[in-house]
């Protein structure tokens, strides 16, 4: 059996006022990732219908993730997929 790629997701989270931003790594498969962000896309999905919940590339994963972040977070937070 094939092992399962896996990726790896940069969350940013901006602050107001002097804090610094905060990154983090967070690696896995695309449904270890999706289960790790599935609070914040049902949140998205719940607010705009076209969010998926369970998306089926990584890319899908990226956008769906920062759209729900527009609206979770007001776009202080955002996620971009780490390249070698």
């Amino acid at each position: 059996m094939a092992q399962k790629k896996s990726y790896t997701l940069i969350r940013t989270r901006m602050f107001l006022y002097d804090r610094p931003s905060e990154e983090k790594e967070i690696t896995g498969t695309l449904e270890e990732l999706t289960e790790y962000f599935s609070y914040t896309l049902e949140v998205g999905h719940s607010y705009k219908s076209s969010i998926p919940t369970k998306p089926k590339t990584i890319k899908g994963l990226v956008s769906a993730i920062n759209r729900a972040f527009d609206i979770k977070n007001g776009g202080m937070t955002s996620v971009e997929l780490k390249t070698a």
